[in-house]
């Protein structure tokens, strides 16, 4: 599963080179502040705003639906993830012999 970071780093991989392999889970959640104080809330809101507005240029989404669906915490498959333009494709894993 790649979560958080490192499914915005996934997104953000070479056009054209951003896989996942078959039953893989990518989590897209945007950064949580609910333990914080005020500065650091402010500082994570900072964060998400911009991490919504780079994967919003990656995926060619509104930033608006790019923060929705993060402060949803949605979870894709790789498929999902193909049609949301986080990776290019899915590689199918051979069976072991």
């Amino acid at each position: 599963m790649a979560g958080g970071a490192a499914a915005i780093l996934l997104a953000a991989g070479t056009l054209g080179k951003r896989f996942a392999i078959t039953n893989s889970s990518i989590m897209f959640a945007s950064i949580s502040a609910k333990y914080l104080n005020d500065f650091s809330v402010r500082e994570v809101q900072r964060l998400n705003a911009t991490i919504c507005k780079i994967v919003a240029r990656l995926t060619g989404h509104s930033e608006e639906k790019i923060s929705a669906d993060m402060n949803k915490g949605l979870i894709f498959t790789s498929d999902a993830a193909v049609d949301y333009k986080i990776i290019d494709e899915v590689l199918e894993v051979p069976p072991s012999t």
